[in-house]
């Protein structure tokens, strides 16, 4: 049998360890500020977004669909260069992009064979 001491310490340092973590998790999240910028929305269909500007902090792609299929948006600067692969996802559903790093004017493209699509740019202000 562990001693009432041990248990109790074990317990303490459990709940530091989750508070602890838990302040990382708002310091690092609660007041961020997300500004869409873009949005775009498609039936079973690729489209292009018209260019758009990045003034903040970094961006990401939020995207939904729903139906079995693939869904895929790059990214481009004003140049046409491909920057990133934002989303490349088959399962429906929702779900956020890796935090993009960069300002300047980009647009999208969407690839998809999914009945429906929505996504939206957004900035960190």
């Amino acid at each position: 049998m562990i001693p009432l001491r041990i248990r109790f310490f074990k317990t303490i340092v459990t709940v530091l360890i989750f508070a602890g973590l838990g302040i990382v998790a708002l310091e690092n999240h609660a007041w961020d500020d997300w500004k869409t910028v873009k949005s775009l929305r498609g039936m079973d269909e690729d489209r292009t977004s018209d260019l758009f500007t990045i003034e903040g902090k970094r961006w990401r792609v939020k995207h939904s669909h729903s139906g079995e299929g693939l869904l895929q948006v790059y990214v481009y600067d004003s140049d046409g260069k491909w920057i990133v692969t934002a989303v490349n996802v088959s399962r429906p559903g929702e779900g956020v992009s890796e935090e993009i790093d960069r300002q300047g004017e980009f647009y999208v493209r969407v690839s998809s064979t999914v009945k429906k699509w929505k996504i939206d740019i957004e900035e960190l202000r």
